[in-house]
């Protein structure tokens, strides 16, 4: 018994600190400077970020009926990844194709995230 509560104890620690990260908004105050010098106009940016609200307004229940039938831990797991090629495929990225392509990676990654934690 006491070894279940110190991986509960642990899986609680690891859990507070994965939604700390994506709750941050740590990349917030470069992004848009980083946009604007991979050639996106403001314009560009409100579509993208349109795009991006728009993904994760429609994953977000299936990913909680996902994280339901499949369990948390998958879908935290598969939500951490997607999250991860997301922002592997920005960093790569110098046009709007692509961090749309991004953004949406992006979103499904936070969707199953939050489908699974909120």
């Amino acid at each position: 018994m006491d070894e279940y509560m110190k991986d509960m104890q642990d899986n609680l620690r690891t859990l507070a600190w994965l939604h700390a990260f994506n709750g941050s908004l740590i990349l917030l105050p470069i992004i848009v400077l980083f946009w604007q010098e991979n050639g996106l106009s403001l314009g560009d940016i409100f579509l993208l970020q349109g795009l991006a609200s728009f993904f994760i307004l429609v994953l977000e229940v299936p990913s909680g009926y996902v994280s339901d039938r499949w369990g948390r831990r998958n879908t935290l797991i598969t939500g951490t990844l997607f999250y991860a090629v997301g922002m592997t495929v920005y960093s790569g990225g110098t046009g709007f194709t692509t961090f749309a392509l991004a953004e949406l990676f992006i979103a499904v990654g936070l969707s199953f995230l939050s489908g699974t934690t909120d």
